[in-house]
């Protein structure tokens, strides 16, 4: 029996390979592909690993060209399968021959399945006489590996039908949708638009909307006075507060009725007073929203949140991180995993644990069949983990022990207390016993003073404050609560609920740090909402994912959902053509307000942001070319908004550039700006004196060039995260650079830039690790904002551009881009 089995990765490929054949297989490669094999007393076994999908959908050749005019044929067509990975599917073409059987054993969730079902589709192709089975399991330790594949099960053709449905759904929706209002928005596409390409999506929008309303809710609020009352009292020598059972005043006079009338009064006597012990029951077992919304509070991004769990997962440390389960099953020995743990830097807070009677995990109110919580599955050391990584499985360690930890024990106080005949309460509550608390330090319980009082005990007045306050407005969402809220509204799944909000990211729609809207986010919400309202509300969407639900438990076809999807945007379109003028309108508006910088420094003219089809950016002036030739070049990568500032050098405007992994900093565009100069100046270059320039590569990579260039060839690579202190004196050895780093999650650390210092070769440099340099040449912008040559972008509105390539790969110099002669010597 010769046997295939496939998995949704590589690292998944390799674990399993390892496991089955006990660490003895050998490793061949077809082309890009690794192939693993072994043999068992079955017979001959191959291991293959894929990226994915390796198929995806998408229209035909001649439906995609963005024109108005094939949206109708767009809305009725059916998309076609489209070959992403030819050379894993050719391998999976040479591979069905040769095998009796294959095992797909990919994740087991709705994507697993359909990926699943993509990969026999092109196996049967090449051998219809396969058979097929299914492994499930919900963690790569050996125990699991081994359970799953000894009891092998079928391919659920529902779940794949169901994840097929969302295919489509989505497809359809967004590709109709993003190219009508892009290209209404910039008349048919433009050159030289101040907008890209304008994105819509079924559950993008609606999760857009939440945040664009509660932008709007917070903009149009009107804050309210209000006013507390409170008494600082004394008992011996114990202090303590409390206010008056009234409540908060929103009439000032009524509440300074009151204070007026206590003045003077020395003395109050307890009314009555209660003491109780209450416990603090542990929190449920993770699912996937809990686990994000935690993690987030760390400081990281929902997206790389689930990056960092699926690479614990493949690594075998923690189960499949996609779960909507709050309850561990039966089937697992919960005390296996706490002894597991003893043997780890977790020991003491296991065996506080595990000196409990009995061990009685909490449970949530979901609980599935396919897979459990999320919880450790290996015991590792997070010192020997990445430090972002250690963090997120400390988390996941540390939950799994809180929900099987004693409940909290605390004493809770409360005392009325009369003062003149007005009745004020006071509340204190204290832990007895910490519980759960001592092994899950991220939540920590509010303690309060109050003394332990007697009825009819007299406590002295000390001070009596009368404090005004005013109504706060919501706050924002934070990507936590906004993955609850998503869940709460049936807005996508657990496994893509993080991927939409990096979409509102990536496409410039919200901002990462407060997530809050921007100004072509809201003009898009503004111009649904107006005019096709319900593509903004959860509704549609929910009925949506419920028929997907219904499709993988066998209650309704596939092609009925589909169809009815069609049908719902039909709707939409039409709607939205009649309206075009006002959809149009409101686009334009919001993404004028989005792009507009600032004044001209030459002619008062407004600058605005502006952006090529191929995607160059730049700032121009509205005057230009009729009376004012002022451009800037933009850098090509980061997120660029005007920051609302007038630089006070030059008095150019400024804007704000967020580059991924660092915070957001404002920078005038003006090239020859002394303070542009200094924004990026590190230093001066050993080998021709003139100054280094921190430079962007197109996709975001930073380095250290020369300004001289291309008579000097100088570049240093530099860490991808962190931020860069300058300023100090250079290398005693290379003269090159030295700058300290500030990466979240470990100490400064110094850093000679140059990757051939014997510094850096011989570990002196002080207190510097190994820097992550880019390993292969990188195109490097100008400069991260410098001016476009007038000649060329008179003529066509495009920042011209010339590529020159590495003459020396070996001492990582990058290939430099530069403006032409006109341009800033920067």
């Amino acid at each position: 029996m010769r046997k295939l089995i496939v998995t949704e990765k590589f690292n998944t490929a390799l674990r399993i390979a390892v496991i089955l054949s006990e660490g003895r297989m050998d490793r061949r490669r077809r082309g890009p592909v690794s192939l693993f094999s072994f043999e068992t007393p079955e017979g001959p076994t191959t291991v293959v690993g894929l990226r994915g999908h390796i198929v995806e959908l998408d229209y035909a050749s001649d439906l995609r060209t963005w024109d108005l005019t094939t949206l109708p044929r767009l809305l009725e067509a059916e998309p076609i399968r489209v070959v992403t990975e030819p050379a894993i599917v050719e391998a999976l073409r040479e591979l069905a021959p040769q095998s009796d059987r294959v095992i797909l054993a990919t994740d087991w969730d709705r994507e697993g399945e359909v990926i699943a079902a993509e990969c026999l589709e092109i196996l049967r192709e090449a051998n219809p006489h396969l058979e097929v089975y299914r492994a499930q399991y919900s963690a790569l330790t050996r125990a699991e590996i081994l359970r799953s594949f000894s009891d092998l099960k079928r391919l659920d053709r529902n779940l794949a039908d169901a994840g097929l449905a969302r295919q489509n759904v989505d497809l359809m929706w967004g590709a109709l949708l993003t190219r009508y209002l892009t290209l209404v928005s910039q008349d048919g596409g433009r050159r030289g638009s101040p907008g890209g390409f304008l994105s819509v999506g079924r559950v993008q929008t609606p999760t857009l909307a939440l945040l664009v309303e509660r932008d709007r809710e917070i903009r149009e609020f009107q804050p309210h006075p209000f006013w507390d009352l409170w008494a600082d009292l004394q008992r011996g020598e114990e202090s303590f507060r409390v206010r008056h059972t009234h409540g908060s005043w929103f009439e000032r006079p009524e509440a300074s009725k009151v204070y007026e009338k206590l003045q003077g009064i020395p003395r109050g006597q307890v009314q009555t007073f209660q003491q109780e012990e209450s416990r603090i029951r542990p929190p449920v077992p993770f699912n996937t929203t809990l686990f994000v919304a935690e993690a987030t509070k760390l400081g990281f991004g929902a997206a790389q949140v689930m990056s960092i769990a699926e690479d614990l997962y493949t690594q075998g440390l923690i189960s499949y991180p996609r779960t909507d389960n709050t309850v561990y099953p039966r089937t697992l020995r919960v005390a296996s995993v706490l002894e597991m743990l003893k043997d780890g830097p977790f020991r003491s807070d296991v065996e506080y644990c595990l000196a409990q009677e009995s061990i009685r995990p909490t449970r949530g109110r979901t609980e599935t069949t396919d897979h459990p919580p999320i919880y450790p599955t290996e015991a590792a050391d997070p010192k020997r983990l990445r430090p972002d990584r250690a963090r997120i499985y400390e988390l996941v360690v540390r939950r799994f022990l809180a929900t099987v930890a004693p409940e909290a024990v605390g004493r809770t106080r409360k005392a009325e207390i009369d003062i003149g005949g007005e009745t004020f309460e006071g509340h204190g509550f204290r832990l007895v016993d910490p519980g759960w608390y001592r092994v899950y330090p991220y939540q920590q319980a509010n303690e309060s003073d109050l003394p332990e009082l007697r009825p009819g005990e007299v406590v002295t007045v000390v001070r009596l404050n009368l404090v005004e306050d005013k109504t706060r407005p919501p706050r924002r969402y934070t990507q936590g609560t906004l993955l609850q809220e998503m869940e709460r509204l049936g807005l996508g799944t657990k496994s893509t609920r993080h991927e939409i909000i990096q979409k509102l990211f990536d496409r410039h729609y919200a901002t990462a740090r407060g997530l809050e809207p921007t100004a072509s986010g809201i003009g898009v919400t503004e111009a649904l909402q107006a005019h096709a309202g319900f593509v903004t509300k959860p509704d549609m969407t929910s009925r949506l994912e419920a028929d997907m639900d219904r499709i993988a438990q066998g209650e309704k076809p596939l092609r009925e959902v589909i169809e009815e999807s069609r049908d719902m945007l039909r709707e939409v379109y039409q709607v939205l053509v009649q309206n075009a003028d006002g959809v149009r309108e409101t686009l334009q508006a919001a993404l004028d307000r989005q792009h507009h910088v600032g004044p001209c420094p030459k002619c008062g003219g407004a600058l605005r942001m502006m952006r090529s089809p191929r995607g160059y950016r730049w700032v121009q002036c509205a005057n230009n070319p009729r009376s004012c030739t002022v451009n800037y070049s933009l850098p090509s990568s980061g997120f660029v908004e005007p920051a609302g500032e007038i630089c006070s050098s030059c008095h150019t405007p400024k804007v704000r550039i967020t580059y991924r992994g660092q915070r957001p900093q404002n920078y005038c565009i003006n090239p020859l700006c002394e303070e542009h100069q200094k924004a990026y100046q590190v230093g001066s270059c050993p080998q021709c004196g003139s100054p280094l320039h921190i430079r962007y590569s197109a996709k975001g990579s930073r380095f250290i060039g020369c300004t001289a260039y291309p008579n000097c060839r100088v570049t240093y690579p530099l860490p991808q995260r962190g931020g860069i202190e300058r300023g100090h004196a250079p290398c005693e050895v290379c003269r090159a650079p030295v700058v300290v780093i500030l990466e979240q999650g470990r100490r400064p650390w110094t850093l000679c830039v140059n990757p051939e210092c014997p510094t850096r070769r011989s570990g002196k440099t002080e207190d510097t690790p190994a820097v992550r340099g880019p390993s292969t040449p990188v195109s490097v912008p100008a400069s991260p904002v410098s001016k476009i040559g007038k000649r060329r972008s008179s003529r066509s509105g495009t920042p011209s551009r010339r590529t020159r390539s590495s003459p020396s790969p070996r001492r990582r110099k990058a290939s430099v881009e530069r403006p032409t002669e006109s341009a800033s010597s920067t």
